[in-house]
């Protein structure tokens, strides 16, 4: 059993880089036709702004994945959560609402005012699991993606 299933890769290993790839892959539907390279990831990673969230499954497959990037701007400190992905192996246990509640915690922790991200219109069932986590939908793009926020330090919902 998995201790802890949800941690920040800070190592992008030859396995984690074939899982990553995997992951999108599923994410983008095929439509995704370059491989991260490990090189590319792991500078990236580098970077301690930068977050690979992953969640490792009780068979010690690493199930979803996703990224958050803390951005300062010159009025507040932003997270930008993005690019969510469960393998459909492992959709409807709770993992993408751990990995939500994860990624609130982590920017209470490195103290962001609000988490932003954007999800693709057609995906209901991860914009319901966010908004049953507390975020809320901004607006809905033209390009066919819907912008979330939630807001970490209460200061109101600009």
């Amino acid at each position: 059993m998995v201790e802890n299933p949800i941690s920040i890769q800070r190592e992008f290993s030859p396995e984690l880089q074939k899982r990553v790839n995997t992951l999108l892959d599923i994410f983008f539907n095929g439509r995704y036709e370059k491989d991260v390279s490990t090189q590319k990831l792991g500078e990236i990673l580098k970077d301690k702004n930068h977050f690979l969230i992953t969640y490792t499954a009780e068979d010690g497959v690493i199930a979803a994945m996703a990224l958050g990037i803390k951005v300062q701007t010159l009025s507040r400190t932003v997270m930008l959560y993005e690019e969510l992905i469960v393998d459909p192996e492992y959709r409807r246990q709770g993992i993408g609402t751990s990995i939500d509640e994860f990624v609130i915690e982590l920017a209470k922790e490195e103290g962001c005012d609000c988490i932003e991200g954007t999800v693709a219109t057609e995906n209901v069932a991860v914009q319901l699991q966010h908004l049953k986590t507390g975020f809320k939908f901004r607006s809905q793009l033209p390009v066919g993606i819907s912008l979330i926020k939630w807001q970490v330090k209460g200061q109101g919902d600009d």
